[in-house]
């Protein structure tokens, strides 16, 4: 199981449904928020979006109550979610999947994985990020320049 190419995976998914576009005066908005429009049927589709979340953090090994706190979330952003009108206002300023990935990376910040670094924004498998490729460097005398002081002298000309 790769837990940091899962970790990166959820995050975009959570960037895409609640952060994806930026609307001035509001903030940030996401699929959540724009599928939602679309009655009963947009609701149930963002629920089954943000239920991905949960299933990776169960399957991840996330306690029972997390999960359960997670869930919460979710039921209060599709229940709210679902009035017309004021569940699409809730929606933009209630951002359920963020709130789950803030649960989950505090979890993970308590885990000893040594293949996962929580305090990285990018979920950075830990150990590729300390790792710089060894390339070896051209020599001074393997670089040359079309326009090399040896090539643009003029010669004086003859005759």
């Amino acid at each position: 199981m790769d837990r940091a190419a899962s970790l990166r995976r959820l995050a975009l998914l959570e960037t895409a449904l609640d952060r994806a576009f930026r609307l001035p005066l509001i903030g940030g908005i996401g699929l959540d928020s724009v599928i939602g429009l679309i009655p009963v049927v947009g609701d149930a589709v963002a629920a089954l979006m943000g239920l991905v979340i949960v299933a990776e953090a169960t399957r991840l090994g996330a306690p029972r109550w997390l999960q359960m706190r997670m869930l919460a979330n979710l039921a209060l952003d599709t229940g709210l979610g679902a009035v017309p009108l004021a569940g699409d206002l809730f929606d933009v300023f209630f951002k359920s999947n963020t709130a789950n990935m803030k649960l989950l990376r505090a979890w993970i910040a308590k885990q000893d994985w040594p293949d996962v670094d929580a305090s990285a924004p990018d979920w950075t498998p830990a150990p590729m990020r300390d790792v710089t490729p060894d390339r070896p460097q051209p020599s001074r005398s393997s670089i040359t320049r079309r326009d090399s002081p040896a090539r643009c002298r003029r010669t004086a000309p003859t005759g």
